[in-house]
């Protein structure tokens, strides 16, 4: 499992369906605590299988980044306006492992 340092804390990186079936990226410490959601799943946007849209606003400031940093996303070029928060469309890398995981 892929760890990230997230604003001080050890995080392992945990790869769930959501709602709509489609993926999504929570932090956890290492006895299960949820640190943060690192993704919305709005159904209303078009998304690739592959692709998931992250949060980096108010307490998720630095959280694409770090996800990043980790290797965990890759951001296109599309972000989306959600009121007043923009979240960034990522593409998740290894996705073929992700997958797999949750089979």
């Amino acid at each position: 499992m892929k760890t990230v340092q997230y604003q001080g804390w050890n995080c392992q990186i945990v790869f769930e369906r959501g709602k709509n079936d489609r993926l999504a990226i929570q932090l956890k410490t290492e006895l299960g605590t949820l640190i943060t959601q690192a993704t919305l799943d709005l159904s209303y946007v078009p998304l690739q299988v592959d692709e998931v849209l992250v949060k980096d606003f108010d307490e998720n400031e630095g959280l694409l980044a770090s996800l990043v940093e980790a290797e965990v996303v890759e951001p296109t070029e599309m972000t989306i306006r959600e009121g007043k928060d923009v979240l960034h469309v990522c593409r998740l890398l290894d996705f073929e492992d992700v997958i797999a995981s949750l089979e």
